[in-house]
């Protein structure tokens, strides 16, 4: 563990501009899926109607809102450049970035675009904190100093700081915000950052094998982090408040990806399938595998509800499970998206 102090220097942001005519058990990944596990209301209920705004990262110039199941009150939404999976709905507004670097406030009503703001090289995921977003920037093409920052972005204010990180960022790593704190995990040399959001200060946890070796997920629990590895497969648990590896376990070998948590029960996806793996923390060797149907791509959590975004030979769908029980609530087959938020 090694504090570390980071900078925090406001700028103020004059780029964007206005374009008349009139998106979290824990906090959301980001990955994927834009927010996590919210809990209240009739959407919390399985297998109740669902509002949710989603798109698809890289090949896709639409945002979609629709009602799930039913598809009813469908709106496509078009976008000036194809997006680059960032997507949040904060203060009724939607955010969105592109693929060319920026990043576009629109109207939730009309979707006219209301502000464009470039911030980073390569902006890439968003989670909310207040009135701010927590932006992900890869920075492709760029020194790697300026790899290793996470963008926060005050959408009141329209100043923008960087969180500096000591590992690289890239395009599969994850973000969680639970609290005042934020979590992520960078790929580069399987490092955890655990950031104070109001001092900008963080703790770090290297996590590899031989000094760096690793890649994973990771979902939050109380004072707890769970990571799976997916370099070695094991699971990992680590106290969050000391920043300490408590235990690693030995996973069977499979393609782990995206994840969610619910109680005790842990969500992943398994790539090389279509199937989810459900594992329970008091025995996080044993992975029980549930047939989605579809080769999953993307999570959203509501409460106990959680959709699995994916396709299967060729068309697109999302498999609602049942995060209690383990079992499917319903299907959806209609169009692929891989990131998504529910539309409150």
């Amino acid at each position: 563990m090694k504090p570390q102090n980071l900078s925090y220097t406001a700028l103020i942001i004059s780029l964007s501009f206005l374009w008349s005519c009139s998106p979290s058990g824990g906090g959301g990944a980001g990955g994927g899926v834009g927010a996590g596990g919210g809990t209240g209301g009739e959407s919390s209920k399985p297998g109740a109607a669902i509002k949710m705004i989603c798109n698809t990262e890289g090949s896709s110039k639409e945002l979609r809102r629709f009602d799930f199941p039913t598809d009813e009150l469908y709106v496509a939404v078009d976008l000036p450049q194809f997006t680059s999976g960032g997507l949040a709905k904060l203060n009724d507004k939607i955010w969105v970035t592109l693929n060319d670097n920026r990043l576009l406030k629109l109207n939730s009503v009309t979707h006219a675009i209301e502000e464009t703001v470039v911030l980073g090289s390569q902006m890439t995921r968003l989670l909310t904190y207040g009135d701010e977003l927590i932006i992900m920037d890869m920075g492709i093409g760029s020194k790697d100093s300026e790899r290793q920052r996470v963008i926060r972005y005050n959408t009141v204010t329209k100043t923008h700081s960087e969180v500096k990180l000591g590992s690289i960022i890239q395009i599969y790593d994850q973000f969680r915000v639970i609290g005042d704190q934020l979590f992520v995990l960078s790929t580069n040399d399987f490092t955890l950052f655990n950031v104070d959001l109001k001092t900008n200060t963080a703790m770090e946890l290297s996590l590899g094998e031989g000094g760096g070796y690793g890649y994973g997920n990771f979902v939050l629990q109380g004072d707890l982090a769970w990571v799976i590895d997916d370099y070695s497969n094991k699971m990992l648990k680590i106290d969050i408040k000391t920043m300490k590896l408590l235990s690693s376990q030995d996973l069977v070998a499979e393609s782990y990806s995206s994840m969610e948590i619910f109680g005790e029960k842990i969500f992943v996806e398994l790539l090389s399938s279509k199937k989810m793996g459900m594992i329970s923390t008091s025995a996080p060797t044993v992975v029980n595998k549930i047939d989605v149907g579809i080769k999953p791509d993307g999570l959203l959590q509501q409460g106990q509800r959680l959709f699995v975004l994916g396709g299967v030979d060729g068309f697109g769908q999302i498999t609602e499970l049942d995060m209690v029980s383990g079992s499917i609530v319903q299907k959806d087959n209609g169009f692929y998206v891989d990131h998504c938020v529910v539309d409150m």
